[in-house]
């Protein structure tokens, strides 16, 4: 297992908990079945947001989604992810995505 381990998304949902490898330079999130991580919900946008990342750095980018995308409860169109971010898509909150990089888990605290 290499040093810098890939970043990575932890996604719990009705679906389950899974972990989606951000192992590509531009990962698409939203309710389509076409995008990379699929969230599905009323409030989320077919394309809603994707991942760039560039020089080991990975930022989420909001694609003009109607109802927002938030990182730790505040809104963004742009936002530099680091280990433990929270991601939300719009106003649903039966979805949890948290950004984690290396070995480290998130913490769970609430």
């Amino acid at each position: 297992m290499s040093a810098d381990a890939a970043p990575r998304l932890l996604v719990t949902d009705t679906l389950g908990r899974r972990m989606i490898p951000v192992d590509k330079p531009l990962l698409t999130l939203g309710r389509r079945s076409e995008t990379d991580v699929r969230v599905p919900g009323a409030g989320v946008s077919r394309l809603h947001a994707e991942i760039v990342t560039e020089n080991s750095v990975s930022r989420l980018r909001d694609c003009q989604s109607r109802f927002g995308t938030y990182v730790n409860g505040e809104r963004i169109t742009e936002h530099v992810l680091a280990h433990g971010d929270q991601i939300r898509l719009g106003q649903q909150d039966d979805t949890e995505i948290v950004f984690c990089i290396g070995d480290e888990a998130p913490s769970q605290e609430r």
